[in-house]
């Protein structure tokens, strides 16, 4: 998938602990940022993404906010679903 669940899984664990809540996270197949964001904006689920500035792409990227353990679970789900 364009995101691996394990590493992102393990970025949420790390959020639960007081970590940081935001977590940056590039796509690495054909999907965008964009394309994850307007998915997951369908399941009232909302992302940052990166939009060019001038000849720099960053289509690739998205941001993350984590949220409550049951918030980041439907995160995960979500995500499953829409990258197998």
């Amino acid at each position: 998938g364009s995101v691996e669940r394990g590493h992102l899984k393990a970025l949420v664990d790390e959020g639960h602990r007081g970590e940081s809540a935001l977590r940056l996270l590039p796509s690495t197949d054909a999907r965008t940022g964009s394309w994850l964001a307007s998915e997951l904006e369908d399941r009232q689920i909302h992302i940052k993404k990166f939009d060019a500035i001038g000849d720099e792409k960053y289509d690739e990227w998205f941001r993350i906010t984590l949220g409550m353990h049951a918030e980041n679970d439907y995160l995960l789900q979500q995500l499953d679903t829409l990258l197998k």
